[in-house]
């Protein structure tokens, strides 16, 4: 396999397991249109009950399409479609007419649910005979999945494998009645790869505009993988930067009529980025700014989400006094992030996507990377909040840290860190002298630290 084609199989792998995470992330709980509705007892006439084997033999002997939903007890958009979509009288009609549909449970059918290569619930799988003709994730009405049905039966093509997506054309993948937005991201990651700059941009395109739309869980990759991509077209290619600037311009007017939603909000910053523009978000904070300079109080108390990206953003440009400003209460964005770690490592996980998601953790070191970003976290605002002049606040965050994490590692973070961005403080050559104790690789610092505050010398502990 060419690196290549390597670094598209790992981006598609990687994406369907951010794809799994936001499904589970969002269980029992309501998505940005409202609450989903709850199954029904009743059994749902759509389908026939049959096992996958004497479902297939039927299909295949009264020439009909197979019809494969696969589905979890915990995924809001599989309930909804089971109380809606698969209810609708026209959807029961077109498969009493065109095909056998049956319903799988991944957590009850691991093996099942793996052979058939289930990544993300709902996912929808329309076989004729032994071939497959098309999968659609994510939630569809009826009158989508109609649409898409009528589309599979009247041209009975199919798509070409996922593992040749960067020869699939745009014309091959729908562009409505089914949630193919992480195939597309295969289509776009192929072009680029490949040089067809002008395909790359038609997928990337629809793909920021539409694809959260047809597959909500699509969100998570748009600013993440989606975003890195768009990023690097922007720089190969000139009418990506055009195209994408339209999008900018939507976001802006958004932003200047203050609809500081979340979802308008990361649009923007992740645009700014993209085009290389994030001094717009530091020129919205200099005028949006409270009196004492935080920006999680006043009409943005809620907004936690604004506060995070202006100090990430205001620490880049090295304006790490302003930084240190922007937390009127220093812990809380420290609070939720172990609040979403813990959430994480306490999911009830089962089942096939348990299996993928423990496989995916476990490659990934997610523990010991969650561990890592919290140092990494609370040394930065701890810093900040030094160069700002609230000396006790980032003591606070601190011993915060060393609650959660107490060990030498978290002890240089927050000495390195206060070095480059501010000065060190009593409490600091304590922790370097505790560092030091505890085996941490710190005598690098030790000039440093020398120079700013004098001798280091070991104190006693008497808590972190």
């Amino acid at each position: 396999m060419s690196r290549g084609k390597a670094l598209l199989v790992m981006s598609v792998i990687i994406a369907a397991i951010l794809l799994a995470i936001v499904a589970i992330l969002r269980k029992g709980g309501a998505l940005s249109t409202g609450d989903w509705a709850e199954p029904t007892a009743t059994p749902t006439p759509a389908f026939s009950g049959l096992s996958v084997h004497a479902a297939r033999e039927r299909a295949e002997d009264e020439h009909r399409l197979l019809i494969v939903d696969a589905t979890a007890t915990w995924c809001p958009p599989c309930r909804q479609m089971e109380a809606t979509t698969w209810r609708d009288a026209r959807v029961i009609d077109w498969i009493a007419e065109h095909a056998v549909a049956i319903q799988i449970d991944v957590d009850k059918l691991p093996d099942v649910a793996r052979t058939l290569g289930i990544r993300a619930m709902p996912t929808v799988i329309v076989s004729r005979g032994a071939e497959e003709a098309d999968r659609a994730t994510g939630l569809q009405s009826a009158a989508e999945l109609l649409a898409w049905l009528d589309r599979i039966e009247a041209d009975g093509e199919s798509l070409p494998d996922s593992g040749l997506a960067g020869e699939v054309r745009y014309s091959s993948v729908p562009d409505k009645g089914s949630a193919n937005a992480l195939m597309r991201y295969m289509v776009a990651k192929g072009a680029l790869s490949s040089g067809r700059l002008d395909d790359a941009l038609t997928e990337v395109e629809w793909l920021w505009a539409h694809g959260a739309d047809q597959q909500p869980a699509f969100s998570a990759v748009r600013r993440s993988f989606l975003a890195a991509t768009m990023k690097t077209l922007v720089e190969a290619h000139e009418p990506a930067r055009e195209a994408f600037r339209g999008f900018l311009d939507t976001a802006q007017q958004q932003i200047d009529a203050d609809r500081v939603g979340m979802d308008v909000w990361f649009d923007w910053v992740t645009l700014c980025d993209i085009l290389g523009e994030s001094s717009r978000l530091t020129a919205w904070y200099e005028q949006h700014r409270d009196a004492d300079g935080s920006i999680d109080s006043g009409r943005y108390w809620k907004c936690h989400w604004i506060a995070d990206s202006v100090f990430a953003q205001l620490a880049t440009e090295q304006r790490f006094s302003e930084a240190g400003k922007v937390y009127r209460s220093p812990t809380l964005p420290l609070e939720r992030q172990v609040a979403l770690m813990e959430m994480i490592a306490n999911m009830p996980i089962d089942g096939a996507t348990g299996t993928l998601l423990r496989g995916a953790m476990a490659i990934t070191g997610a523990r010991a990377r969650g561990d890592a970003s919290l140092r990494d976290s609370a040394a930065r605002l701890s810093a900040a909040l030094v160069a700002a002049g609230r000396d006790d606040a980032a003591i606070e965050v601190g011993r915060f840290l060393l609650a959660k994490l107490d060990d030498g590692a978290s002890r240089k973070a927050l000495v390195t860190r206060a070095l480059e961005w501010a000065r060190p403080l009593p409490e600091h050559v304590r922790w370097y002298a505790e560092a030091a104790e505890m085996g941490s690789d710190v005598e690098s610092l030790e000039p440093a630290l020398v120079a700013a505050a004098g001798a280091p010398s070991p104190a006693p502990r008497d808590g972190p």
